[in-house]
């Protein structure tokens, strides 16, 4: 019974599944806000992630912020492309100065990650960086966590070779 019990498990685990989480967009921008330092940590994923699972979403890791654009459509998380509304998420691809890349989500005013900037937090992100914008309906939604191993050891291998850049 064990036995099977820890295919089902492994199976489960690397084919990935659906979890069920009921989100609040406005208890993520309100933490958000109010979390938010005067100038940036580099740590933009992270204060966005707390704000998220804040706002009810289910915890799905902490990566490097351009791999929200993979991970954010497995939290239900819609892309779109006008009328930016109070809660959406905006995911910046990396640049030549951040290997990173930058998340942040909208309270109405302004853009808020580890710090409040406008749309672009900076001139090189304006110049090099595409994006995307993505929505998370308020309500019951599905997480589906799982991450490619491929995936997975890029994650890992751009937070590993960075690390230095981060001010904790």
């Amino acid at each position: 019974m064990k036995k099977k019990l820890l295919i089902l498990i492994g199976i489960i685990f690397l084919l990935g599944f659906n979890i069920p989480y009921k989100y609040n967009s406005e208890k993520a921008v309100n933490y958000a806000t109010l979390s938010a330092e005067k100038h940036s940590r580099c740590m933009c994923a992270w204060y966005v992630m707390k704000a998220l699972h804040r706002g009810g979403c289910f915890p799905c890791g902490i990566y490097p912020a351009y791999g929200y654009v993979d991970i954010l459509p497995k939290l239900n998380a819609k892309e779109v492309t006008s009328d930016f509304k109070r809660g959406d998420i905006c995911v910046l691809s990396q640049n030549s100065k951040s290997q990173f890349g930058h998340i942040a989500i909208y309270n109405g005013k302004k853009w808020v990650s580890d710090f409040t900037h406008d749309f672009y937090p900076s001139n090189v992100y304006k110049k090099e960086s595409s994006y995307k914008i993505y929505r998370i309906k308020n309500g019951w939604n599905t997480a589906n966590i799982w991450v490619s191993p491929k995936d997975l050891f890029e994650y890992v291998n751009v937070l590993i070779n960075n690390y230095s850049r981060i001010k904790i």
